[in-house]
């Protein structure tokens, strides 16, 4: 039996959505990390002796799609929404390139990632109501109430 292609596994786990560029985002619909990136696991090495590691999402369907990302490089999301894997939206970039891009972004941000307003912000960028949101869940967990894990919206 063999695996299934890596660009078939991709494109079954994605929805299609407008979100106002000039083509759909690819929005992932398996398993994130903490920080919501999709993430993946990739076989590596000869049939038999296969091991399997786990990589972010947008460095694969770059590295598939696109080509290699040069050493050194991170993955940025043209579209700004963590969750699409579109190829059109991703592009290798310096580290230093993609800080500055955020730094941007934040300052022209509306809005944080849960909705609350930008004069929520504390100094270092963060939202303080998504903070005391998560403090509240914390607290609540530790006193043993059944508390849902909220993940960040998709907006």
């Amino acid at each position: 039996m063999s695996p299934e292609p890596l660009r078939d596994r991709i494109e079954r786990r994605v929805s299609r959505e407008d979100r106002g560029h000039s083509s759909p985002c690819w929005i992932w619909q398996g398993a994130t990390d903490r920080d919501g990136y999709p993430h993946l696991w990739v076989y590596e090495g000869p049939i038999g002796h296969r091991r399997k590691r786990l990589f972010r999402a947008q460095r694969v369907v770059h590295t598939e799609y696109i080509g290699p990302i040069p050493e050194g490089y991170e993955v940025d999301h043209l579209c700004h929404v963590v969750q699409c894997l579109n190829p059109a939206h991703l592009e290798a970039v310096t580290p230093l390139e993609n800080l500055r891009r955020r730094r941007i972004r934040r300052s022209t941000d509306t809005h944080c990632a849960n909705g609350h307003g930008v004069e929520h912000r504390n100094t270092s960028g963060g939202c303080r109501m998504c903070n005391r949101e998560s403090m509240a869940r914390v607290r609540a967990r530790r006193r043993g109430e059944d508390v849902p894990f909220r993940s960040r919206s998709l907006v």
